[in-house]
């Protein structure tokens, strides 16, 4: 597979970076890959062509790692979270586990929490790296073994100091998505019961002891959907709105005992879930409609999220509360590329 190519082979919108290059996207059997595109006349002492196609296959083999250096060409985001306890629902993949890692590359400790036993892998992965971190299977729609996660967690390490309030049910596939006329009892409930009422039962649970010790920090992940509105998205789209005031409920409730609640409306981001569903060689009319409307023409990383996480978890956002950080690419600014 050749994900080499030049400005003639129908990439989409590329992005310039410091050094004078554009970063676009092909599409391949592999997915969605990232393509170097020289500018012309290249830029006096660049590296030619061959050798920044050479590096990108190394670095870029599966669009799943070095993409925060490359695109951006930054180090990985560093605060103090050293000591700090943090759990972490859905941390099994995508958004939950980028979150987790980035966490405990800062010094917190993880409860990682699964409704899947993917989320071991994740706990093993910090270990691996020198972390502290548990994984905690539980589902989080339930109330009686949400408040049982939480327990475990503040008896065995004492303290929780940040949640992320991450899992929730995604219907990404498209055949899956019904219009309200024909939408389940069923779906509606599933989705909910994650999507919203898992936020609520995880918050109360974990905010009774962050009022005790008068400091604490809660982060939901809502999404673009619960700001506008998507197509057969029903259940998922009125559970992340709900998510937005709730979200400001909970930061107007516990923001005189020290708590700040805030949350994160990720656009559309890069997971195993969205490759499979849109940025695959199948999906390329629908990946191009959905690119054209994001001024950044491209989807996010799980690790975008995290940075933003990192900093709502953190202390340099100890005057921040009660606020939806939106992390799309500039997707609800209303930029529309093709009108």
């Amino acid at each position: 597979m050749d994900v080499l190519s030049n400005a003639e082979t129908g990439l989409l919108r590329p992005l310039p970076l410091p050094d004078g290059t554009l970063i676009a996207f092909e599409y391949t059997a592999k997915g969605l890959l990232p393509a170097w595109v020289p500018i012309e006349p290249m830029p006096e002492g660049s590296r030619t062509f061959a050798q920044r196609s050479k590096n990108l296959v190394s670095c870029w083999g599966s669009f799943t790692s070095c993409a925060g250096e490359a695109v951006n060409g930054e180090t990985p985001m560093k605060v103090d979270l050293e000591g700090r306890v943090a759990l972490v629902t859905g941390a099994g993949r995508g958004i939950g586990k980028a979150i987790a890692l980035a966490f405990a590359e800062n010094g917190a400790w993880l409860a990682v929490n699964d409704v899947n036993p993917s989320g071991e892998e994740t706990a093993q992965e910090i270990r691996r790296q020198g972390g502290n971190a548990k994984f905690h299977q539980a589902d989080v729609g339930d109330a009686s073994a949400a408040n049982e996660m939480v327990a475990t967690v503040e008896k065995e390490w004492g303290k929780i100091d940040i949640l992320v309030n991450n899992a929730a049910v995604y219907v990404a596939n498209l055949k899956e998505r019904y219009p309200i006329h024909e939408f389940l009892d069923s779906d509606w409930d599933r989705i909910l019961r994650v999507d919203l009422n898992g936020v609520f039962y995880c918050s109360r649970a974990v905010s009774a002891g962050m009022v005790k010790r008068r400091r604490g920090v809660i982060i939901n992940l809502s999404s673009v959907a619960g700001i506008v509105p998507l197509r057969l998205q029903v259940a998922y789209d009125v559970a992340k709105a709900a998510v937005v005031n709730f979200t400001r409920c909970h930061a107007v409730e516990v923001g005189a005992y020290g708590v700040r609640v805030n949350a994160i409306a990720p656009g559309s981001t890069l997971t195993d879930a969205t490759r499979q569903a849109f940025y695959n060689p199948a999906a390329k009319q629908f990946a191009d409609s959905l690119l054209s409307h994001i001024p950044l023409g491209r989807p996010g990383e799980p690790e975008d999220i995290a940075n933003a996480a990192l900093y709502l978890a953190s202390d340099e956002s100890n005057y921040v509360t009660g606020h939806i950080l939106v992390v799309d690419g500039g997707w609800t600014a209303g930029f529309v590329r093709d009108w």
